[in-house]
């Protein structure tokens, strides 16, 4: 445990599992980096003062559309919008095609079309790229050589006040609509409502992003791990699904869930230990003592908290050889439906937002059955760059 001093604020920094624990699962410490922040750095402001809350106006709605009892609609058409993008590729014999876009654009389409509607399904992929690659220095920030993110900004933001003017509130996805009219209860301006779907659709994609990228690079790096859930994903679909169609027609989360798909889940979760370390900021909601092993840590009202994800995920006596991608590491944990193969291990990806994480894992789980099965068991696309 140590203290320091980040972005003017002292903060009490703390590294055992029991202690990040106290203060990311329970209400004695509220987040302290929210949506304010996020919207901040992307517009470059301030919000405006209004009577929309995104907690209370937006949060159920989320709440709702990410539960595991309603992620089947999401779930199924994500799977046959995502493979309706990239099916053409299954006619070319051979092709070299940049990672970036071949991994991450048909979900980012695939995914605006769903929560969004068809209004803003495609065409802001790369504006999306150049803004998101700007967001590190715009969180913190830095000063740095911000034209082209700006103009990008400028670019989705126009497409956005469109999608806003023309929505009815009703039939624009299954988040859109219900964005806007909430917004629109809140005598929130039309520019306003845009700004705030911006951060909303930054923070939608810039979550999974990372982790799809990294995924596919370790999976690339080693063969034996890419053979073996390329292997695992036939398997199953063929046992489970009986075949590609079937599985785009019932990609439900209980049927992506269980041993099937073990390796490809232990993958995931592998990646997300060693990339993936958001070490978000709490702030202590009451005056109360922080048990650290033998010690006791004071805490005040109002002081910041951090926990050091980066330590309890490198605890060699926890997670063996911690540098490593190990892909089956989480492999022969408990694998029924309902149960985390991290369980017992400390592991705070996303801070442990367990919608978050079942919806990043759902996605990922998904897109890589799509993608592992059309293009590689079937070997018809042969080079990549």
């Amino acid at each position: 445990m140590f203290r320091l001093l980040l972005g003017g604020r002292n903060v009490i920094v703390v590294s055992s599992p029991s202690t990040i624990f106290a203060i990311y699962a329970s209400d004695i410490a509220v987040p302290g980096f929210t949506h304010n922040e996020v919207f901040r750095a992307v517009i470059g402001r301030a919000q405006q003062r209004t009577r929309f809350n995104l907690e209370r106006d937006l949060f159920p709605v989320l709440d709702q559309t990410l539960s595991r009892r309603a992620l089947g609609d999401l779930t199924r058409s994500l799977a046959q919008n995502m493979f309706a993008r990239i099916e053409h590729l299954t006619r070319v014999q051979e092709t070299e095609i940049s990672i970036m876009p071949l991994l991450t654009k048909p979900l980012y389409d695939a995914l605006n079309d769903i929560l969004l509607g068809e209004r803003f399904a495609s065409g802001t992929f790369e504006d999306f790229y150049i803004l998101d690659a700007s967001m590190p220095k715009r969180l913190t920030g830095e000063p740095f050589w911000f034209f082209p993110s700006m103009q990008a900004r400028k670019r989705i933001f126009s497409r956005l006040v469109d999608y806003v003017a023309g929505s009815q509130g009703e039939n624009e996805g299954l988040i859109g609509g219900k964005f806007v009219k909430a917004m629109r209860q809140g005598d929130v301006s039309q520019n306003e409502a845009a700004c705030h779907l911006l951060a909303f659709v930054w923070g939608t994609h810039a979550n999974t992003q990372g982790v799809l990228i990294w995924l596919f690079l370790f999976l690339f790096m080693d063969p034996v791990a890419f053979n073996a859930i390329r292997n695992e994903v036939d398997a199953a679909i063929k046992d489970v699904f009986g075949d590609l169609q079937g599985f785009l027609a019932d990609a439900d989360p209980n049927n992506l869930d269980g041993p099937h798909f073990a390796l490809l889940t232990s993958a995931i979760v592998e990646t997300m230990r060693l990339t993936v370390k958001i070490m978000g900021l709490r702030v202590a909601t009451r005056d109360f003592d922080l048990k650290d092993g033998d010690r006791t840590i004071p805490v005040r009202k109002g002081e910041w908290l951090m926990g050091n994800v980066d330590a309890a995920h490198s605890d060699e006596s926890s997670y063996p050889d911690n540098q490593k991608f190990v892909y089956d590491r989480f492999a022969n944990c408990d694998q029924r439906e309902g149960k985390w193969p991290t369980e017992g291990k400390p592991w705070f990806s996303m801070g442990s937002g367990r919608h978050v994480v079942s919806f990043i894992f759902l996605q990922l789980r998904i897109y890589i059955n799509v993608f592992c099965w059309d293009l590689t068991v079937q070997g018809q696309v042969c080079g990549y760059v």
